[in-house]
């Protein structure tokens, strides 16, 4: 359908109030960069004005502007060569309260199993990788994933068992070298 520019320009700004913070909370959670993250956050919008007069389903809007922004994110750091966070991120050293021993040994064995987990998910295949962020960090529904991953619930949940399959498999394999090695 053919808006005109007035009416273009008064849904932009209804879409923009309503899903601004759901766009940058998950460009966020892929950039980790605040000024990034705002900078994506606008491309995103400037794709959705350029594209309003094409969307036929605004009851899909949430899940298509899910969709940009995290193909606005991976673009972004495929170019860059960063490796993305798929987990929270771990806390650093200096941010860690250390009573006795047995703390630094468990804020050691945290930090360390939490950098093993990010490594694991970054080999994991595309689009199982996708699956365990969009469920585990950034709580999405079932539903919501397999539309914005293009698959159905079934073959979402196939992926998401697989990838948890292949994480605890190396998670396994990790401790028990690590066993070894103390012995």
């Amino acid at each position: 359908m053919k808006l005109s520019a007035a009416k273009k320009s008064e849904i932009f700004r209804e879409l923009v109030e309503r899903y601004q913070s759901f766009v940058m909370k998950i460009t966020y959670s892929y950039i980790k960069d605040v000024h990034r993250m705002e900078d994506i956050s606008q491309e995103v919008f400037i794709d959705a004005y350029k594209s309003l007069e094409k969307l036929k389903d605004y009851d899909r809007l949430s899940s298509w502007l899910r969709a940009v922004a995290r193909n606005k994110c991976m673009d972004f750091l495929k170019k860059t060569n960063h490796k993305i966070i798929s987990i929270d991120e771990y806390r650093d050293e200096k941010d860690i309260e250390i009573k006795d021993s047995n703390d630094v040994r468990s804020a050691i064995y945290g930090r360390e199993r939490s950098r093993n987990i990010i490594r694991i998910i970054d080999t994991l295949p595309e689009n199982q990788r996708q699956a365990l962020i969009l469920r585990h960090t950034e709580h999405i529904s079932y539903k919501e994933i397999a539309e914005t991953l293009g698959t159905t619930i079934t073959a979402l949940k196939s992926l998401l068992f697989r990838a948890r399959q292949s994480l605890r498999r190396e998670m396994d394999r990790i401790e028990n070298k690590k066993g070894e090695q103390a012995q």
